[in-house]
């Protein structure tokens, strides 16, 4: 179900209804149906469900750092090997393409897993930020350097992404905000200047908006 928060544009001054020129789109869990087990690489890593992996591993030293990165990259590996596309991606981001929307990828990721995942879509991603480009989510830095490369107004492209730092990123950024919903997944809707839970719905509101 497509959702609109009405008074959240009206506060950060959004208006969705301009035409997208370019969409931004985080990766795993928005892209792909989410296989990350966050809880698990948590509780091994003996961090808080509210701390943030790629912050803490900044007070690391080096040693006890490597030793982290190795852990996680252990996951994102795993959940490379088994992923699953969301339904009617590439169908709906070939449209975009038909459209000449630009599309991008800002990840926490690394780049090597997002090239991985990205092969599986049909479509080409212009850049691809990964964590090895700081400041990363939610600082606003990504989209503005994807900003700055596709030459396209704040108020002309839309972030879409299933967690709280890629809506965080774009009201930062001064974008427009879509929160992809989840089942059983924690909801950052009324952050975002709309939600949706399928691509079919998403795809509606960028022809809507481009009409």
């Amino acid at each position: 179900m497509i959702t609109r928060n009405l008074n959240l544009i009206i506060n950060i001054g959004v208006t969705v209804s301009k035409c997208i020129k370019g969409i931004i789109f985080d990766m795993d869990g928005t892209l792909t149906i989410p296989s990350i087990d966050f809880i698990e690489l948590r509780r091994i890593l003996n961090m808080k469900p509210d701390q943030d992996l790629l912050k803490v591993l900044e007070t690391y030293g080096e040693e006890k750092k490597q030793y982290t990165i190795q852990i996680i990259e252990k996951f994102e590996k795993e959940a490379s090997d088994n992923i699953e596309l969301q339904p009617n991606v590439n169908s709906v981001l070939s449209t975009f393409n038909k459209l000449d929307i630009k599309m991008g990828i800002v990840t926490r990721n690394s780049k090597k897993n997002a090239i991985k995942v990205l092969s599986l879509i049909d479509v080409d991603f212009d850049p691809i930020l990964s964590r090895e480009f700081t400041p990363y989510k939610p600082d606003p830095a990504p989209v503005n350097f994807i900003l700055d490369k596709w030459n396209i107004k704040p108020e002309n492209v839309m972030i879409v992404g299933d967690y709280r730092d890629d809506i965080l990123c774009g009201i930062n950024a001064g974008v427009s905000t879509c929160f992809f919903m989840n089942s059983d997944k924690a909801s950052y809707a009324e952050l975002s200047d709309y939600s949706v839970s399928s691509f079919d719905e998403l795809k509606n509101i960028i022809i809507t908006a481009n009409e």
